[in-house]
């Protein structure tokens, strides 16, 4: 009898441990259950937070580019009045001198006229003269530099007072410049023979 009560403590015991296992199973499958639900929920969240990100982000580039495309227009427009406004000034500028030039730098060219062409090496000046008519020329001009606002920023000048370009003859006058009132824009000619 006696292991007859030992086998029932054993059994109850071990029916013990085995409840408690049980319980603890249950436990565990409630836990796990309860995870996987927050789970499930959180990736349901991050889904819908990340289709709003997506959502704005397109707004937010929506936006951006219609910005963009209104500044642009706006730089069209600034860029349209800014070209009219330079081409009437310089429109003004070629009836005050009458004959006006873009002014570049290394050689710079004049139409029809003895005075062929000219460059400016830094201070120096070099005007190319050619008489291609068939009497021999006394030049008398002056080169006039004009900055962007139009203003004359240098100027030179050469008469042939005691000479003359013979028919066919070319020759250079030479000398100094100095740009006063900043890099010129324009070039005109005022000349007389």
């Amino acid at each position: 009898m006696k292991r007859q009560y030992i086998y029932l403590g054993m059994i109850f015991i071990l029916f013990t441990i085995l409840c408690a296992v049980i319980y603890d199973r249950i436990q565990l499958a409630e836990e796990l259950k309860d995870i996987k639900e927050n789970l499930s929920r959180l990736k349901m969240e991050a889904e819908q937070k990340l289709i709003d990100a997506e959502r704005v982000y397109q707004t937010k580039i929506q936006e951006a580019s219609v910005l963009a495309d209104a500044k642009i227009k706006e730089a069209d427009n600034i860029k349209t009045k800014y070209e009219k406004l330079l081409a009437r000034e310089e429109k003004k500028l070629e009836n005050y001198y009458g004959n006006l030039f873009k002014y570049k730098y290394g050689d710079n060219y004049f139409n029809n006229s003895p005075i062929k062409r000219f460059r400016v090496d830094g201070d120096k000046i070099y005007v190319t003269i050619q008489n291609n008519g068939s009497q021999a020329i006394k030049p008398d001009f002056t080169i006039y530099f004009l900055n962007e606002n139009g203003f004359v920023t240098a100027t030179y000048s050469d008469v042939y007072i005691f000479s003359s370009v013979s028919p066919g003859e070319t020759r250079i006058s030479d000398g100094r410049i100095n740009f006063r009132y900043g890099t010129p824009v324009y070039y005109s000619l005022n000349e007389s023979y």
